[in-house]
């Protein structure tokens, strides 16, 4: 099944990649004019920034003068689908926590007062906008 599925999309796979980096590129011309909105970039030329169905955007929340959480309202307040982006680092999910599945610990390789902190605070400056669709 994943096979036929793949033979049918594959051939479009290149073409929606570049719709979906011209709608991102678009979007973010404009919101990048606000001040302390910043986009994640490579500082490559020959490499094109698309996630799998949201926009990531993170906000300098001294330039901006605001907030995160109230960016994301004024956002949501001018219809735009965005929300927090969030999610549970790696090394805190309880399978980590479990000795008997670990030769060397990852408690001890993830855990500790400077372990996570650039994941902690890229998680607290970042805005998901989620991707739009137009129709069918």
């Amino acid at each position: 099944m994943a096979a036929a599925l793949l033979r049918c999309q594959l051939p479009k796979l290149q073409a929606r990649n570049a719709a979906g980096a011209k709608q991102v590129r678009s979007l973010n011309q404009r919101l990048l004019q606000l001040p302390g909105l910043l986009e994640q970039t490579y500082n490559r030329a020959d490499m094109q920034r698309l996630h799998y169905s949201w926009n990531m955007l993170f906000i300098d929340e001294k330039k901006a003068g605001i907030s995160r959480a109230a960016a994301v309202k004024a956002l949501q307040a001018e219809g735009v689908r965005t929300s927090n982006f969030g999610y549970t680092l790696q090394h805190k999910l309880p399978l980590y926590s479990e000795a008997k599945w670990w030769h060397h610990s990852p408690g001890q390789l993830l855990h500790g007062p400077a372990r996570g902190a650039g994941a902690r605070r890229f998680l607290r400056f970042q805005i998901r906008l989620h991707e739009h669709h137009r129709g069918g």
